[in-house]
This record gives C-alpha cells, sequence and structure tokens, in this order.
C-alpha cells in the first residue's frame, strides 16, 4: 500500500513536470506507456524484467523525448534492489534530457529523481520495521504460550503432588489405625472375654459382657471406616501410572478420561486386568506400543487395552489362556462385557456398569 501511494505521488508529480514543458494530443500516450511499464515492475518484482523494462523505456524515450517526464515513476521500483549496473544507464536519459529542455525543467526532474529515492526508501524502512514489529508479535505470543504451558505443567505437577501425598497419608491413617487402635481394642475385647469367662459375680459378669459387646461394635465401626480410609487412598490413575512405569517392554500411552474414581470393586478389578494384559503383551506379542483408554459414559465405565504388534502366537495355544479366562470371570462378576479381539493388534474392549 506504501508503494501504491508514493507511485500516485509520482505520477501526479510527473504529470505536472509534463505539462508545464509541453501540452500535446500524446501526452495521454505518454501517461498509459508510464503506468503499464510501472504496474508491470509492481506486479512481477523481478529484477531481470524491470531492467528489460526500464531498457525499453529509454529507447522509447529516444524516439519521444517527453515521456522522460516519467523517468522518476518507471526507476522507482529499481532503487535499493540488488541489480546496480541500471543506474549506469540513468545517465543516458538525463543527457538527452539536458539537451532538450531548460535548466528549470532539467532540475525539477532531478529533484523528482530524488524524490522517487527517498519514498523508496521510506518505504523500505517501514516493510523492515512492519517485519520486525511481526516477528516481535510472534516470538511474545510463542513466549506466551510456552509460559502458559509451563504454568499449566506446574499446576497440574503440582495438583499431582498433593494428590498423591493425600493418598499416602490416608493409608498412613489407615494404617496407623489398624495397627495400633485395632489391636489395642482387640486385645481389651480378649482380656474382657477373660475376666466374663471366670468372674463368679453375675452383676459383674453382665457388666464386662456388655462391655465386651461394646467395644466390639467399637471394633466394627473402626474395621469398616479403616476399610473406607484405605479404599479412598487408592487411585485408579495413579496405580495404572504405577503400572506404566514399570513397564519397560515397550511405550505405553494412558487415555484417562474418567473425571471421578470408579467404586473399590471395580479399580480392584481394572488393575488386575491391566496388570495381565501387559504381562500378555510380553509374552505373546512383538509390539512398539500399548495404548490404555478409560472412558466415562452417562451409565457405564469403558477399558481398552490395545497394542500395535502382530499375533505371534495363540495365547490359548500353550496352556495361558487362564489370564483371559480370569478377565472374563472378573468382568462376568462386575455384570459387565469383555471383547477381545486381534484383527489390529491385540485388542481388549471392556465395559461395566458404573453402579
Amino acid at each position: 500500500m506504501n508503494h501504491l501511494l508514493n507511485k500516485i505521488i509520482l505520477l501526479a508529480f510527473c504529470t505536472v513536470l509534463y505539462m508545464t514543458e509541453h501540452t500535446s494530443i500524446y501526452m495521454v500516450s505518454m501517461l498509459l506507456v508510464a503506468v503499464f511499464v510501472s504496474s508491470l515492475n509492481s506486479y512481477f518484482q523481478h529484477k531481470k524484467l524491470m531492467i528489460g523494462l526500464y531498457l525499453a523505456f529509454l529507447v522509447v524515450c529516444l524516439i519521444f523525448p517527453l515521456l522522460l517526464c516519467y523517468l522518476p515513476l518507471v526507476s522507482y521500483d529499481l532503487f535499493f534492489t540488488q541489480e546496480h549496473h541500471w543506474q549506469i544507464f540513468l545517465l543516458i536519459p538525463l543527457v538527452i534530457y539536458f539537451t532538450t529542455t531548460s535548466w528549470f525543467t532539467f532540475i525539477w526532474l532531478l529533484l523528482l529523481l530524488i524524490l522517487s529515492i527517498l519514498l523508496k526508501h521510506r518505504s523500505i524502512v517501514n516493510e523492515k520495521l512492519s517485519a520486525s514489529l511481526y516477528a516481535l508479535r510472534d516470538r511474545s505470543r510463542e513466549q506466551y504460550l510456552e509460559l502458559e504451558s509451563n504454568h499449566r505443567e506446574v499446576m497440574e505437577k503440582q495438583d499431582y503432588e498433593v494428590k498423591l501425598a493425600t493418598l499416602a497419608e490416608r493409608n498412613r491413617i489407615a494404617r496407623d489405625i489398624h495397627d495400633h487402635v485395632g489391636h489395642s481394642l482387640s486385645s481389651s475385647i480378649l482380656q474382657i472375654g477373660a475376666l466374663a469367662t471366670i468372674s463368679e459375680n453375675e452383676t459383674a459378669k453382665s457388666g464386662l459382657t456388655t462391655l465386651k459387646n461394646t467395644l466390639s461394635d467399637a471394633m466394627d465401626s473402626i474395621r469398616n471406616s479403616v476399610h473406607d480410609l484405605h479404599e479412598q487412598s487408592f487411585s485408579l490413575e495413579l496405580e495404572i501410572e504405577r503400572l506404566i512405569n514399570g513397564f519397560s517392554f515397550c511405550e505405553v500411552e494412558l487415555q484417562y478420561e474418567l473425571t471421578n474414581d470408579p467404586n473399590p470393586e471395580i479399580k480392584s478389578h481394572f488393575i488386575v486386568i491391566i496388570k495381565e494384559a501387559l504381562a500378555n503383551v510380553i509374552k505373546h506379542s512383538n509390539a512398539t506400543k500399548v495404548t490404555i483408554t478409560l472412558r466415562e459414559h452417562p451409565a457405564f465405565l469403558q477399558l481398552v487395552i490395545q497394542d500395535n504388534g502382530s499375533k505371534m502366537k495363540s495365547i490359548s495355544s500353550d496352556g495361558d489362556g487362564i489370564g483371559l479366562k480370569n478377565m472374563t470371570a472378573r468382568i462376568a462378576g462386575l455384570g459387565g462385557h469383555i471383547h477381545v479381539s486381534y484383527e489390529t493388534g491385540f485388542k481388549i474392549f471392556i465395559s461395566v456398569s458404573k453402579k
């Protein structure tokens, strides 16, 4: 756009110069020739073509010297190009014009040539500044996205560590309650039972029996609480990641899309099935990648384990099919469905109800 505006300015000044020098019926033709040559240079932006058109313009100027009034417009595209030898030919039309016009008009032509150079230089500087601005903006955008990505990774890692620490603390509390409080209560129940057995006082014996029953109820309550706390300290996603980290046979990709942990029974069965599936990959597949996908649907959960290996031997042909039988039995116990296929690698497709 800057170059177009510069050429419009030069065209206006060159036309004024032409009209001050001569007014003839050829003025429109001269203007069209100059505009045509300048337009071709702007459209193609080819150095050799521009030089060729410029030389052709000079040849025409030898026949029609008045066309030299548009020399600043035609020369505009060639200023500050890598081809510098064309500027030698600029002396030819200047000599011609110097011999055919007055000093006043010749000075104006030189001034317009200088104006053409200045306008071209200004446009080139503006283009470089604009390119630098766009590059700076792009770099700033890339840095912002990189920082945002790093921040997101840090937050995810922090959330993961907090979740891991929380689960570890729950597990520690459950273990401490089981080891200390549970053992103390069990010991107390046994001692009270022994005292009730040897006691000859019926009133004391009745009180000890009531106390024993109360402590037994408390023991059952603590046992249930410890069991629930232990189940809450067990994260399906973290357990799968531990399995993946310990699996070195090939690459494993986890696609975990569950918003909440499933119930403890489903979690334990899924872990066992994933362990068995990874063991089958080692024993029966030449896979280079395993994909484990867990998806949550409104009414059911989906587990898909697939590798990209070719079937090297049948899993059931050498007596190792018990693993698949155990998987089938576990899923049947959950009221779910399991499907095993070998078309494109080894694939296990499992769906179970969320309830």
